[in-house]
């Protein structure tokens, strides 16, 4: 049980990294790679642990 819920917690912690990492890039790089500011802001407003169900 509790290695799940850390496994979970690194995997967040990752996708936050990751998006704030692709926020420095310019729109255009962004949109060559299939990606755009307002999706990845959203990203990171999203709850870290997401709930088991």
């Amino acid at each position: 049980m509790t290695t799940h819920w850390l496994t979970q917690l690194r995997t967040g912690l990752r996708r936050r990294q990751t998006c704030r990492r692709l926020l420095r890039l310019d729109d255009r790089l962004l949109a060559d790679i299939g990606q755009d500011r307002a999706a990845l802001e959203r990203a990171l407003k999203q709850p870290l642990l997401r709930k088991r169900g």
